[in-house]
């Protein structure tokens, strides 16, 4: 079993968030809009989880090889 190193790890990703700060105009902004996104993201998810839906789609392979995929399915791929 492979141990992992916690020092390392925070070493890593102190180094990480410096690159990235470098690579962005407004960092805090774009912080910003991922949590919101991710919130959004995560609201579908439960919404799903309560209406009993899967939270990621099956396709049916026979549907699939045949061209007869629901055009509901479709919308909501594409509208994601």
């Amino acid at each position: 079993m492979t141990q992992f190193d916690n020092n390392e790890i925070k070493r890593k990703i102190i180094e990480a968030k410096k690159k990235l700060k470098i690579l962005s105009l407004d960092y805090k902004k774009n912080f910003i809009n991922i949590e919101k996104t991710i919130g959004l993201e995560v609201e579908e998810i439960e919404k799903c989880i309560k209406k009993k839906e899967n939270v990621i789609p099956e396709i049916n392979y026979n549907c699939l090889i045949s061209d007869s995929i629901d055009k509901k399915f479709i919308k909501i791929c594409f509208n994601s």
